[in-house]
This record gives C-alpha cells, structure tokens and sequence, in this order.
C-alpha cells in the first residue's frame, strides 16, 4: 500500500483511495474519528480528545482498501439490466431486464420512425423525385405497428413472468 493515499471518515463511513470517494459499509469504531494512510506511514485520529497515533505499517488497514474496492465496484453498473449479487459481491446480467431493454429499444426505434413518416400520411403531401412511394411508406408503417404490437406483448409475458416469480418467491 505504499502507492497510495487512503482516508477513512467515520462520521459517513466514507472511504477515499487517491481522492475517489466511495461510502463503504464497516462497523466504525467508538472513538476513531478517521484514518489517514499517506504511502509510507499514516495516523489515526480519535474523537475523545486522545492524541493521534501515528502508524508505519497498513496491513491493519486492508479491510479499509477492500471495503471501498468493493464499494467502487457496485458502483459502476455496466449495464442498464445488470443486479447486483450479494452472493457472489458481483454485477449479474438479469436476462428479463436484458430481453425488456432490448424490446424496449426495438419499441422505440418503432415509433420513432412512425413519427418521422407521420407527414407522409397527410393527404397533400406530394413525394418528392426519387423519394419512397406513399405505398412503401404506408407498408412500412403498417409493420412498424405490428412490431410494436408484438414487442409490447413481449413486455407483457415478461412482466406477468416477474410478478409470478415474485410472488412465489414471497411464498
């Protein structure tokens, strides 16, 4: 641990390794207030009025390193449908979230075309040359209605899926 510079602050359980900050979660002790690590040696500062206590070795000071180690981790969620797993201390990809957000998006692109080509359906709008004929772009939307159709039904098992999980996990 000479390489780095650790805080602990007991007040808010918040670890800070080289200035990054994350609340960690570890039983505080009664009277330190904090703890500081500067590379090569550190102290530990007390809230009763008791001197600091200077220390030259961290290996008494891991549990503050992994504790905000795995702080940081669940953090940074990698993906929109990923869980965090106390059992294996790591980010899981829930497939349901995955399969919902990718419907979702599929839904989106969807409607998005349908609200680009809404102009189209107007019954003064004339094609410019060479642009898509009013046909195509009636067929278009007409399949774009049926994939949201679909994908929204899709969302529904998914949903109805969960809440019967869910319910019989509360069983």
């Amino acid at each position: 641990m000479n390489d780095i510079k650790m805080t602990y602050i007991a007040d808010d359980s918040t670890v800070g390794v080289n200035g990054e900050f994350y609340k960690v979660e570890i039983n505080s002790v009664a009277n330190i207030r904090a703890i500081q690590w500067y590379g090569k040696f550190g102290e530990i500062e007390h809230n009763d009025g008791m001197p600091n206590i200077i220390i030259d070795n961290a290996d008494n000071l891991k549990f503050l390193l992994e504790a905000w180690n795995l702080a940081k981790l669940k953090s940074n969620k990698p993906h929109t449908y990923s869980v965090w797993s106390e059992e294996l201390s790591n980010w899981i990809v829930d497939e349901n979230l995955k399969k919902k957000h990718d419907l979702e998006s599929e839904i989106g692109k969807a409607k998005f075309y349908l609200e680009g080509t809404d102009f189209k359906m107007l019954p003064d709008y004339t094609p410019n040359e060479g642009a898509e004929s009013i046909e195509s772009v009636k067929e278009k939307r007409f399949i774009a209605r049926e994939l949201i159709r679909k994908k929204e039904l899709l969302l529904q098992a998914i949903d109805e899926q969960q809440e019967k999980t869910h319910v019989a996990g509360n069983i």
